[in-house]
């Protein structure tokens, strides 16, 4: 971790409680408990674009989202979301999924999964991942269900003046609006 960062965090929030090294963090003392735990472990382990080493990742990036769900033993927070790699749905990773379901299942929670891409939402990139929530059975008032796809957005660049740009004509300003309060 890089001191400076850490110096910059502790200043901008004085009563919050930082560690250094998640990997050397207790749970029991040094973290409190929440409602909505929200963690991204590194996709690296899982990951099309590295080795998909998993649990065998040689440099223990796996350990971090074991530790993330340490955290949701020892602190029951009400709800879980997490995110991570599309790969984690692959069927090679088909044992780790069922773990890390099965474990946050055990603890009292019932849990959802998902790929969801990032284009079908809003945003202006094409990126899958895997969105896991689990919320605790007894705050659990109906089933979670995932966010339907929402209309395609209009590439930035037809958001934007672009004069003199040869071949990308300007929407009319009413279908900027009507694509603007669609947005909100």
């Amino acid at each position: 971790v890089n001191p400076t960062l850490l110096e910059l965090l502790k200043h901008k929030q004085p009563n919050a409680k930082f560690t250094a090294d998640l990997m050397t963090r207790d749970d029991q003392v040094d973290t409190e408990h929440v409602d909505i735990y929200i963690f991204g472990a590194p996709c690296q382990p899982w990951s099309p674009a590295g080795k998909q080493q998993g649990n065998n990742d040689k440099l223990q990036r796996n350990f971090i989202l074991w530790k993330c769900i340490n955290y949701i033993h020892d602190k029951l927070p009400r709800v879980v979301i997490s995110e991570n790699s599309h790969a984690l749905a692959f069927t090679k990773f088909t044992k780790v999924r069922h773990k890390i379901t099965s474990l946050i299942k055990s603890y009292g929670y019932k849990v959802w999964w998902k790929v969801l891409n990032t284009k079908d939402y809003g945003i202006p990139q094409h990126r899958k991942r895997f969105y896991l929530v689990a919320i605790k059975h007894e705050a659990l008032k109906r089933d979670f269900k995932f966010p339907s796809p929402t209309p395609a957005c209009l590439p930035l660049e037809t958001l934007l003046e672009m004069p003199g740009v040869p071949g990308r004509p300007r929407p009319p300003a009413t279908q900027r609006a009507k694509f603007i309060k669609e947005l909100a």
